[in-house]
C-alpha cells in the first residue's frame, strides 16, 4: 500500500483537519482522519457532556431545595428526589382539589335563601 501524508504546521491542539490520503487500488482515493483530529472530536464531545450533567446536577440541587424531607443533613439520591417529588406533586393536588371543592361548596352555601328553616338554591324558581 503506497501512502502519501498530508499535514498543516499548526500545533496539535488546534482544530485543525489532518487527512492522509491512501492510494491503494481496493481503496481508491480513501480519505483518512488523523487520531489528532479524532482526539480533538472526543474532547469537546467529552466537554459537552460535563456541561450537560452540571446543569442537571443543578436542575436536581434546585428540585432538592424544594422538596420537604425529612432527614435535612442526608442529600437525597437522583432517584429519591424523583420519587419524592412525585409525591410531593400528588399531596398538593389532592390539597388543591379539596380547597377547590370547599371553596365551591361555600359559595353555593352563601347562594342559599333560608325558606322555613331549610336552605333552598336561589337559583330554583
Amino acid at each position: 500500500m503506497l501512502q502519501e501524508s498530508f499535514k498543516n504546521d499548526e500545533p496539535i491542539g488546534s482544530p485543525q483537519i489532518c487527512y492522509r490520503l491512501f492510494i491503494d487500488p481496493a481503496r481508491r482515493n480513501t480519505v483518512m482522519e488523523y487520531p489528532v483530529l479524532q482526539k480533538h472530536r472526543r474532547v469537546a464531545a467529552n466537554a459537552r457532556e460535563r456541561r450537560r450533567m452540571h446543569g442537571l446536577n443543578r436542575a436536581f440541587d434546585e428540585l432538592r431545595s424544594v422538596i420537604p424531607s425529612q432527614d435535612n443533613e442526608k442529600k437525597l439520591s437522583k432517584y429519591d428526589t424523583l420519587q419524592m417529588a412525585q409525591i410531593y406533586i400528588a399531596e398538593l393536588s389532592e390539597l388543591m382539589n379539596a380547597l377547590s371543592y370547599a371553596s365551591r361548596r361555600e359559595k353555593s352555601s352563601d347562594q342559599c335563601v333560608i325558606f322555613e328553616g331549610a336552605c333552598v338554591s336561589s337559583a330554583s324558581p
